[in-house]
């Protein structure tokens, strides 16, 4: 699923926190975060079960902007 598409919603308010609860969905092993760098997006795989991080495995951050503009421009689209 689009990572926007997950946490977008009527508000700015609202799918602010949506993108915090689900940075911790993530960070807790619930979902992971893909990128595709052709198209330029961004999709959240939910898990079935929890997938703890690696102890091997080297932490890493995925920095998605959500500001006023982007929201707006989100919710352009979705209304179609």
């Amino acid at each position: 699923m689009r990572y926007w598409d997950f946490v977008g919603a009527e508000t700015y308010e609202e799918t602010m926190s949506r993108a915090v609860l689900t940075s911790f969905l993530i960070g807790y092993g619930y979902a992971a975060l893909e990128q595709d760098r052709i198209e330029e997006e961004t999709y959240i795989r939910p898990y079935d079960e929890q997938q703890p991080p690696s102890k091997d495995a080297a932490p890493s951050s995925i920095p998605i902007l959500i500001d006023p503009e982007e929201w707006s421009k989100w919710r352009k689209r979705s209304d179609r």
